[in-house]
């Protein structure tokens, strides 16, 4: 059936996908809706797009994109542009060299000044390195483990202060999590599971982390494995102190964002049939969840991102064409 054609189709389908999805993790569904549109932004050089992030640099929000270059040699740029005050010019917050073509990982923190702060895959070969660039420039993460790091991310909440905590997975298959120092410097390295990718938000008493564990199937894109979303509870000293929960059962995911949401957590995901956004909450080691939206889309999605502000939850994601074309999505929960 042509799904353009019979608009009905991919909406009936996401219901019924969400419902399956609820009952089959076991956990409690609210009564609860979000209601997301995602439009089109300009960027330049689109097709080359394939990561986001969402985050507020002094006191406004921002999406980032990066777009990598063949070279020689290979170079990634990260540019930004606010959300919603009518600007459309981009502006280029990094701009890095790279020994190997593939492109990078990457994450944007949210800043009180001008100047984000990004932590980046630095490719060397055998081994990925990480690096934090901020209002300083450019550091090297020392004082880690020998091992391959990547899929950085930082933790989403913590309290501004010289310290910064990071996820990142080591030599492709466990997640850590430690702290980093301006100077590059890392604290002890916490293996918490085994995973291919993962986001810490801050919250009373500890982390919320949300991670996906890979799962057998065909790769979306050149390398964005399936997996399914769990989620575990943390100390401030990254200890497990709660169950492994499955807010979404064994639905399939690719790629995952969180932040805090109000006294709850959202999480927007890339799932076979769209961008699923969900809101809840772990109540005595159970996930519940209070509201949800799946927004269908017939072409595959990429980089995810999500941002709770003050008015509602701002949704970012790449959509990649049958013909690779690519163009940038935004959204944000009506008000």
């Amino acid at each position: 059936m042509d799904r353009e054609r019979h608009g009905r189709g991919p909406l009936v389908t996401a219901k019924i996908f969400l419902a399956l999805a609820l009952a089959a993790c076991g956990c409690a569904a609210g009564g609860g809706s979000i209601t997301i549109s995602l439009a089109p932004v300009r960027v330049d050089s689109p097709s080359s797009i394939r990561r986001t992030a969402l985050a507020a640099i002094d006191g406004r929000a921002e999406v980032f994109v990066s777009v990598t270059s063949a070279g020689p040699p290979p170079r990634t740029v990260v540019s930004s542009r606010p959300v919603k005050d009518g600007t459309t010019a981009w502006t280029q917050r990094i701009s890095l060299a790279q020994l190997l073509p593939p492109a990078p990982a990457w994450d944007v923190e949210a800043s009180p000044g001008s100047v984000p702060r990004v932590i980046i895959e630095r490719a060397g070969g055998a081994l990925n390195q990480l690096s934090l660039i901020g209002p300083g420039g450019e550091v090297g993460l020392t004082r880690l483990p020998l091992g391959s790091y990547g899929e950085p991310r930082f933790a989403r909440r913590v309290p501004e202060s010289p310290r910064r905590v990071l996820t990142a997975v080591l030599d492709g298959e466990r997640l850590a999590t430690f702290e980093v120092a301006p100077s590059g410097a890392c604290g002890p390295v916490k293996v918490i599971r085994n995973a291919v990718s993962g986001v810490a938000v801050r919250r009373r008493g500890g982390y919320a982390l949300f991670f996906k564990e890979r799962r057998p199937g065909p790769v979306r894109g050149e390398s964005t494995s399936p997996g399914v979303l769990r989620q575990i509870d943390l100390g401030p000293d990254f200890e497990p102190t709660g169950p492994v929960l499955s807010p979404l059962g064994e639905t399939v995911v690719y790629e995952v964002d969180a932040d805090a949401a109000g006294d709850g957590l959202a999480i927007v995901a890339t799932v076979p049939q769209g961008l699923l956004v969900m809101i809840g909450k772990t109540i005595q080691g159970t996930w519940r969840t209070t509201a949800q939206q799946l927004i269908p889309r017939s072409e595959p999605l990429f980089g995810p991102s999500l941002l709770a502000t003050s008015d509602g939850l701002r949704v970012a994601a790449v959509e990649i064409g049958a013909g690779g074309q690519a163009q940038l999505l935004l959204g944000r929960t009506a008000r």
